[in-house]
């Protein structure tokens, strides 16, 4: 099975900062697609020096296994294992639980990536999302 994912990050007023996504070959679940997800996300953040992070994310499986120190018992626990180092280093992480509708920019950022090569975005989004972030801001 193959997989997307995609990741955008704001400033604490909700403004955007970057976005990326990319092609995952090989996945064997949707836990799988969402764990990486998370990994895709995190290294993002790292990547643009941001040492803040409030994780959102719609896969409650994702949330509550990070909010649980990282530790599952499902098939994808040496994924979260590896993840788990990504968060340290950082002045402060949340990880909290949004709804799907609240989560659409990333959903469309991964569909690109489904007919494209991987892509990344900073400072400046690419005009077939704005509409998106616009509505994501204002559903949460």
């Amino acid at each position: 099975m193959n997989g997307v994912v995609g990741a955008v990050l704001r400033d604490d007023k909700g403004g955007f900062l970057a976005a990326s996504n990319e092609k995952l070959e090989h996945v064997s679940n949707a836990a799988s697609t969402e764990a990486y997800a998370l990994r895709h996300g995190l290294l993002l953040a790292h990547q643009m020096g941001v040492n803040k992070l409030v994780v959102e994310a719609d896969c409650l499986e994702v949330i509550s296994t990070m909010n649980s120190g990282g530790f599952t018992a499902t098939g994808v626990a040496a994924i979260y294992a590896d993840y788990n180092v990504l968060p340290v280093g950082y002045t402060s992480v949340s990880f909290i639980h949004c709804p799907r509708e609240a989560n659409c920019v990333s959903q469309k950022l991964a569909r690109l990536a489904v007919f494209n090569p991987p892509d990344l975005w900073v400072e400046e989004p690419p005009a077939s999302i704005v509409r998106w972030l616009v509505d994501d801001v204002t559903v949460i």
